[in-house]
């Protein structure tokens, strides 16, 4: 059996919020209202797969949707942790954990380095432009 992965864990950590923030308040608002317009309005329906990530984005980070519990062997503290969707096309925060992951290429470790600067909104900002440009 594998030996359990040690985790040093930030004193500082906040949980994500996605509730909470602009994009997810749009999608969850305009949402019905898109698809619907979507359906009628086009001779062909959206690709399957841009409803999925729609709906799989407004689930994650969300405790309803499943959470696990990790537990702290030396202090006992509990931390409930929300599944993430996965998905890169809507989704800002698991699209940043995919950039920003250990198995990042050097070519997404350039550009994060190079072209987006450090910024709070960076995240919001960059998932606007590809809704607006997609």
């Amino acid at each position: 059996m594998a030996e359990p992965v040690r985790v040093t864990a930030s004193r500082d950590y906040r949980q994500h919020r996605p509730e909470t923030t602009p994009l997810y308040r749009l999608i969850s608002d305009n949402l019905e209202t898109f698809l619907s317009e979507a359906r009628e309005k086009y001779d062909h329906p959206l690709p399957s797969y841009v409803e999925n990530e729609l709906r799989a984005y407004l689930k994650c980070g969300i405790h309803a949707y499943g959470f696990l519990r990790a537990r702290c062997r030396e202090c006992g503290k509990e931390l409930l942790v929300a599944f993430s969707c996965k998905k890169r096309g809507v989704c800002p925060s698991c699209n940043a954990r995919r950039m920003c992951g250990w198995k990042r290429s050097r070519k997404s470790a350039a550009f994060q380095s190079r072209v987006v600067s450090p910024s709070s909104d960076r995240l919001f900002a960059r998932s606007a432009e590809a809704i607006v440009a997609g």
